[in-house]
């Protein structure tokens, strides 16, 4: 499914739809520790880790204007998304434990 199948405003909906797009929101993105490479120098993550793995990466946390959320994402804010998230217009594709059930997993 691609976002236009999730939701009718697509890539420039301003809201979170779950847990994993909140991680990705630009106000938290990369703003904390990955608890899973500080004990391990290793993220299962990867490229798509919502946390950061060393200093550089780290991106200040910021406090969030008061925002519209009626109004979809300007070709600004889309720019900003696609420069400070790589994958943002390609997101992971992610089983959920209803498609593990119906395949008999």
């Amino acid at each position: 499914k691609n976002y236009e199948d999730r939701c009718p405003r697509g890539f420039r909906c301003p809201r979170a739809h779950g847990s994993k797009e909140q991680l990705y929101h630009p106000a938290y993105y990369k703003a904390m520790p990955c608890s899973d490479f500080k004990t391990g120098n290793t993220c299962p993550r990867g490229e798509l880790c919502a946390f950061f793995h060393h200093t550089e990466q780290q991106r200040e946390l910021k406090k969030q204007p008061n925002y519209d959320y009626t109004v979809p994402l300007s070709d600004e804010n889309m720019a900003a998304m696609t420069a400070q998230q790589p994958f943002f217009t390609r997101p992971p594709v992610f089983s959920s434990d209803d498609d593990r059930k119906k395949q008999g997993q």
